[in-house]
C-alpha cells in the first residue's frame, strides 16, 4: 500500500490553498459586478463555501451563477439597487419639492459644471431629458443656494467656496473630540454652523470641502 510522503502531503495543500484563493477572488468579483443587490460578507460567503469546492477545481462564473440558483432561498437582507430611471426620479421629485411655489415648481437658471459651467435655462418637463449627473449636480446647486439664503455667514461662504471633490479624504467622522476636551461631540450641521472661521478651515483641510458641506447639507 503506497502512502502519501510529507512532501506530496504538503504540495497538495498548497495547491488547494492556491486554487482556494484563485475562487475567492473570482467569487467576490462576480458577485460585486453581476448582483450588487447581495451584501458580500461572511455569511454570505460561507455559505458558497460550504455548498461548493473552493480548494479542488477552477471554479468559473457559470459555476457561481449555478449555485446561485440552489442557494438563493437561503440568502437574506438583499438589496434593491435603483435603475437609472429610478434614480432620476428620484432626482427630480427632490428638485421639484425645494424649487416649488404652491405646487408649482418653476424653471430657473443655474450653472452646471457638467455642462462646460455655461448656462442652463431648465424646466420640470426638461428634466426628464437629462442625465444622472446632470440632475445630481443641479440638486447640488439647489441645495448649496437654499443654504446660503438661510444661512449667510462668511462661514458657510468659506464652505461653499472651498468644496472640492472628495479625492483622497478620509471619511468624515460622525463625532468629534474637541482639542482640550475628553467628551466627543456629534460633528453635525449645528456643530458647523457654530464652528468658527480657523475650525472650519480645519475640517475642509482634513476631510475636504465636499463632505463638509454634505453634512452641513444633511445630506449624509
Amino acid at each position: 500500500m503506497t502512502t502519501q510522503s510529507q512532501y506530496q502531503k504538503d504540495r497538495a495543500a498548497f495547491e488547494a490553498s492556491e486554487q482556494r484563493e484563485k475562487n475567492l477572488a473570482l467569487f467576490r468579483k462576480w458577485l460585486t459586478e453581476k448582483h450588487p443587490e447581495i451584501k458580500l460578507n461572511t455569511a454570505v460567503e460561507n455559505l458558497f463555501r460550504d455548498y461548493m469546492d473552493f480548494d479542488g477545481d477552477s471554479l468559473t462564473v457559470e459555476d457561481f451563477e449555478f449555485a446561485l440558483g440552489n442557494l438563493e432561498s437561503m440568502i437574506y437582507g438583499r438589496e434593491h439597487i435603483p435603475t437609472p430611471e429610478e434614480t432620476k426620479a428620484t432626482l427630480i421629485t427632490k428638485i421639484v419639492e425645494l424649487t416649488s411655489k404652491d405646487g408649482v415648481s418653476r424653471g430657473t437658471t443655474f450653472k452646471l459644471a457638467v455642462s462646460g459651467g455655461r448656462t442652463l435655462q431648465w424646466s420640470v418637463p426638461l428634466l426628464a431629458t437629462w442625465t444622472v449627473p446632470q440632475l445630481t449636480e443641479l440638486l447640488d446647486e439647489i441645495v448649496r443656494k437654499r443654504t446660503l439664503v438661510t444661512q449667510s455667514s462668511s462661514e458657510l461662504q468659506q464652505i461653499v467656496e472651498s468644496a472640492r471633490p472628495n479625492y483622497g479624504y478620509p471619511t468624515l467622522p460622525k463625532q468629534i473630540v474637541r482639542p482640550g476636551t475628553v467628551r466627543a461631540v456629534d460633528l453635525n450641521a449645528e456643530f458647523i454652523r457654530r464652528s468658527n472661521v480657523y475650525d472650519l478651515k480645519k475640517l475642509i483641510r482634513l476631510y475636504g470641502g465636499q463632505q463638509v458641506n454634505a453634512r452641513l447639507a444633511g445630506k449624509d
